[in-house]
């Protein structure tokens, strides 16, 4: 039988017109359900759609969730605006998975904090992670349980290297490494004591004629030229 017009249930809305060919009902309303005890709860049971999609949103918004399927997959949808989505995949009918697609409107896919600082994103052609730039005592990438080790950047184009909460090493602009130095001028800076456990070391150059060995303190220099060694043949 049909029912032209709407129809109100409940003694709450007595008087109360339902909406035009649409049904209002005071109380839980149970399907498979004899004991509801929410305002719908389903029992053993499936929904289906013929659009595909089920969208759970407040009026007027477009923001929401939703649990979408098509012709070959089956994946769980959570939608903003229209543009931004993430979307994680289940099992397909066609016998293969899907992983989680992360896909928003500008390269952040994922954003982890308020402030926007730490950021997973993807494009077609690459992965990256980024994050806040840190200090050593709390560096940007770290360790569970030793959170002062790690590594962070005190600046543009500088990579710092931290152990308990204190800069170690880094590496500056120009790829000159700097150990126990904030400034290293040159390939290697090292400042403190340096101890080389070899019987053996070895310099190897194919443009330079000489070795020169420098010590500075203060305002003297001291340097030490060393010629190339040259073995004679013997007689």
């Amino acid at each position: 039988s049909a029912l032209a017009g709407g129809l109100s249930v409940g003694l709450g809305y007595a008087g109360t017109a339902a909406p035009s060919n649409g049904l209002i009902i005071q109380g839980n309303v149970g399907i498979g359900n004899t004991s509801p005890t929410q305002e719908l709860e389903i029992g053993s049971a499936s929904i289906s759609t013929g659009s595909g999609s089920v969208a759970i949103k407040q009026d007027g918004e477009t923001d929401g969730f939703g649990i979408e399927a098509s012709a070959n997959d089956d994946f769980l949808l959570l939608y903003h605006d229209g543009t931004n989505s993430v979307l994680a995949s289940t099992y397909s009918s066609t016998g293969s998975y899907t992983p989680l697609v992360l896909k928003t409107s500008s390269l952040a896919a994922l954003t982890i904090g308020t402030d926007l600082t730490s950021t997973f994103a993807a494009t077609t052609t690459h992965t990256y992670i980024s994050n806040g730039l840190g200090f050593a005592s709390a560096p940007s990438y770290t360790f569970t349980g030793d959170l002062n080790n790690g590594i962070w950047s005190s600046g543009s184009d500088t990579l710092n290297f931290s152990t308990n909460a204190s800069e170690r090493m880094r590496i500056n602009s120009s790829g000159n490494v700097g150990i126990g130095t904030t400034s290293p001028a040159t390939t290697l800076s090292v400042a403190g004591n340096t101890y080389l456990d070899s019987n053996v070391i070895t310099y190897s150059s194919s443009t330079a004629s000489n070795l020169t060995i420098s010590y500075e303190r203060s305002r003297f220099f001291h340097s030490i030229l060393l010629p190339p060694l040259r073995q004679d043949p013997e007689p």
